[in-house]
């Protein structure tokens, strides 16, 4: 296959896809005190409200439990769904520096895929250490908690080059996006207990979203995981996440038109 080079295109690096997602995060918060810190802060505090709501609201016994069980759901479902829903629009969003740069699409792509991880770090930093200090995840589970933590990027990446691809060719993708993702939020027992949904919880078993939210979520407050499943889901992934990144950057000359 021709380089990037011999087509007029820069091979992006990870260097440098890597460092701009990096100096976005930091661009966010410029003239601020805390900087990047604002992440993390603002993350914790809507949870801390949150959890202190809906411990009425659906009548939780054991708060300690439940904040942390909703602290976790809330940070990863942010992670998923902002990253999915900004891939979508991505190539719309870069259509003019695609136009007039070396970078292909598919680095731009990279770049937006890092700049949600790298958010996604600093924002569940805080929720970790809160959840460590008070109990609520066991240190041990954060081991636990790995495989299952890779088999969710892995599916992030998919799902969003996978996104990026459609909303890239239809544009009323991405308007229907946001309303599928609000509407799998709520039908999923990520603010309260499977149990409170009774028969409707097939709804959310037929989620991969929300199953493979709640695979991180019980492996680090419960400890619980099924190495079988994970091990197995593992090189199914990461297929799927080479297969749709090599159809990003083969359809790189196809996807300029698209705009």
């Amino acid at each position: 296959m021709k380089s990037y080079l011999s087509l007029g295109f820069k091979d992006p690096t990870p260097s440098m896809w890597w460092y701009t997602a990096w100096t976005r995060t930091k661009a966010r918060f410029v003239r601020t005190y805390l900087g990047n810190i604002w992440i993390g802060l603002s993350n914790l505090l809507a949870v801390c409200v949150l959890g202190f709501v809906y411990r009425y609201v659906f009548s939780v016994d054991n708060f300690k439990y439940y904040f942390g069980y909703l602290a976790i759901g809330i940070t990863l479902w942010s992670f998923i769904s902002g990253t999915i829903l900004s891939s979508a629009g991505v190539f719309q969003a870069t259509r003019d520096r695609s136009l007039n740069s070396e970078f292909t699409p598919s680095y731009y792509f990279l770049e937006e895929f890092c700049f949600q991880f790298l958010c996604f770090i600093q924002a569940s930093l805080p929720i970790i250490i809160v959840t460590l200090i008070f109990g609520m995840v066991e240190f041990l589970n954060l081991f636990v908690a790995i495989i299952p933590l890779i088999n969710m990027v892995l599916m992030v990446f998919s799902f969003s080059g996978l996104a990026a691809l459609i909303g890239g060719k239809f544009k009323d993708a991405g308007q229907l996006f946001p309303v599928i993702f609000q509407l799998m939020f709520f039908t999923s027992p990520i603010m309260f207990f499977r149990s409170a949904m009774g028969r409707a919880y097939i709804i959310a078993q037929y989620n991969p979203i929300y199953r493979i939210l709640s695979s991180v979520r019980s492996s680090l407050v419960d400890g619980h995981i099924s190495f079988t499943l994970q091990l197995i889901t593992l090189p199914i992934l990461l297929c799927t996440s080479i297969y749709i990144y090599r159809r990003i950057v083969n359809l790189r000359n196809k996807i300029i038109l698209w705009y």
